[in-house]
């Protein structure tokens, strides 16, 4: 729980009171590797933050996203308008998270005085990763998108299967070794 307390504060102070409180809203979960958290045509019930692990968020085939070790998981579409999501998260480790619901969340933004503005900070970092991605297909040669994805998930690539990121930076898997191939030599 002193992660997620530390990474709220990360964006928002929190007095011990307000500390508490958010102790009763969240909840532990485990998850296994290979499950699916999120389908798509279900409904995002919860914003996650994870205490250990790594998710890929995809759509249909195609791999849109990686969130791993303190940071915040969510289809922001799904959850913040109660609707079906066009998104699936699925767990390439075991996992641990901390989850809140969609309800919980409105009590957590209308107790902790700072809650509005951490829920903004959230959804405005999400917003602009999502730019920063779709700038990076329409815009970036694929060598590019590679060297872009190894900066923005650092550490990650020899946790991630290469046909992840291969679907990630938009390119086929034997392309992806090719661009490896010529960053060595």
């Amino acid at each position: 729980m002193e992660a997620l307390l530390n990474a709220i504060q990360n964006y928002v102070p929190l007095s011990f009171k307000e500390r508490e409180l958010i102790k009763g809203l969240f909840s532990e979960i485990s998850v296994s590797k290979n499950t699916h958290l999120l389908e798509a045509g279900n409904i995002c019930k919860y914003l996650y933050f994870i205490k250990e692990g790594l998710f890929r968020h995809f759509i249909d085939d195609q791999t849109v996203h990686f969130s791993s070790e303190n940071s915040f998981m969510c289809d922001l579409t799904s959850f913040s308008t109660q609707t079906p999501s066009i998104k699936s998260f699925e767990a390439l480790e075991n996992s641990i998270l901390f989850r809140i619901s969609y309800n919980d969340l409105h009590e957590f933004c209308n107790k902790v005085q700072h809650g509005e503005r951490f829920n903004r900070l959230v959804v405005e970092e999400a917003f602009n990763k999502t730019v920063l991605y779709i700038y990076a297909l329409q815009k970036q040669t694929p060598t590019k998108r590679y060297e872009t994805f190894l900066q923005q998930f650092k550490g990650l690539s020899q946790r991630i299967p290469q046909y992840y990121i291969a679907s990630y930076i938009g390119v086929t898997p034997q392309s992806l070794s090719r661009i490896r191939r010529k960053m060595v030599s």
